[in-house]
């Protein structure tokens, strides 16, 4: 109940934020938008970040000018960006989530509800043992977590709040069942911010997959919003990724041609062709994503100015996913840890990113 009370109160201290999403729409129409390859305008510097031992996952620490990251040798380290200097914080044992901390602080694990506290220099336990379990984001303080759970009759969202400083995770808005009629599948999506939780389902029929997208306002414990999207899609949605920021989302889809649908805040709307790769969201404030293929390459997409260039052209990268990536909040920084042929472990690449003539800032 303390918990629950101080959500209510941050709601008073922030004031009402507005939801990500107004329910707009367009048609698929011809097909993607073409993309314009800007590459040779855009100035991509690189330098390694020297780190030890190599790099595995790792989250910047962009407030304190350090990045943390698990090695090779499965420890905690964390790098200075300026000096180089590097600390080891403890020991590793679990992949690390792509999930900053405010404070700078916590390091959250994959898949597991633990986190690791980089002043005690241990794991702590953040959640219940519980399947699916998904850390949404830090708020004065609190962690927030999340999962659907489905106990063969009805389905309910299960909201966890964890207060480092005391050290015991409480249930939230206990009572939010019944979504999606019980008989369609919800899912958390992308991007939930406070006081938001997003989800959405999708319903199959002969015209297509129709999308219904939903908010829990957590200061509130109710269902605050549920649209269903007026158009239908031509293929199967995968991902949902609520840019709560920027009022828009993006919704990628398994069609050969149709497969990335852009709802911007501006209330445009665009189908981009992305060749139906995975969608890397490189930041919540700003409408960037990556893609990667081994014939392709890395590439940076700005979703509002229908633009993309590849970086690291020149590296043998065989994968890299969306916790490879970082982007700093100007977006003027990208971090990227890609696997290559021939390595054994992880180098961590720093990226300035500018367009060529811009006048870069002292």
């Amino acid at each position: 109940m303390k918990i629950l009370l101080s959500v209510v109160w941050l709601a008073h201290l922030f004031g009402t934020i507005v939801s990500a999403f107004a329910m707009g729409g367009c048609g698929p129409g011809t097909g993607g938008v073409p993309l314009v390859d800007i590459s040779s305008h855009l100035s991509a510097h690189e330098r390694i970040i020297k780190t030890n031992a190599g790099v595995k996952e790792f989250v910047l620490w962009e407030k304190t000018g350090q990045v943390a990251y698990r090695n090779a040798e499965d420890k905690i380290a964390a790098t200075d960006l300026v000096s180089g200097v590097t600390k080891l914080l403890g020991n590793g044992g679990v992949p690390l989530a792509h999930l900053l901390d405010p404070s700078n602080r916590f390091l959250l694990g994959a898949g597991t509800p633990w986190e690791f506290d980089s002043l005690n220099h241990g794991w702590y336990q953040f959640a219940p043992a519980a399947a699916n379990l998904k850390p949404l984001f830090w708020q004065n303080g609190y962690l927030f977590s999340a999962r659907i759970f489905w106990d063969g009759r009805i389905q309910r969202v299960e909201i966890y709040a964890y207060l480092p400083e005391v050290g015991v995770s409480q249930r939230v808005c206990p009572n939010l069942a019944g979504f999606g009629g019980n008989t369609q599948p919800v899912h958390l999506a992308e991007g939930s911010r406070f006081p938001n939780i997003y989800f959405y389902t999708q319903v199959y029929n002969q015209m297509g997959n129709n999308l219904g997208m939903g908010r829990i306002d957590i200061t509130q414990c109710e269902l605050a919003e549920l649209n269903h999207y007026p158009y239908v899609f031509y293929g199967p949605i995968e991902s949902v990724h609520i840019y709560d920021r920027l009022h828009s989302f993006s919704v990628k889809v398994n069609h050969p041609s149709y497969n990335l649908l852009w709802q911007s805040g501006y209330g445009s709307c665009n189908y981009y062709n992305i060749d139906n790769l995975q969608p890397l969201v490189l930041s919540e404030s700003q409408p960037l994503i990556a893609t990667f293929s081994s014939r392709g390459g890395l590439k940076i997409v700005d979703l509002n100015r229908q633009t993309q260039a590849t970086v690291l052209r020149h590296l043998p990268i065989t994968s890299i996913s969306d916790n490879d990536l970082w982007l700093t909040h100007d977006g003027k920084r990208l971090y990227a840890a890609p696997e290559l042929a021939g390595q054994s472990s992880r180098l961590l690449f720093e990226l300035d990113l500018q367009m060529k003539g811009a006048k870069k800032k002292p």
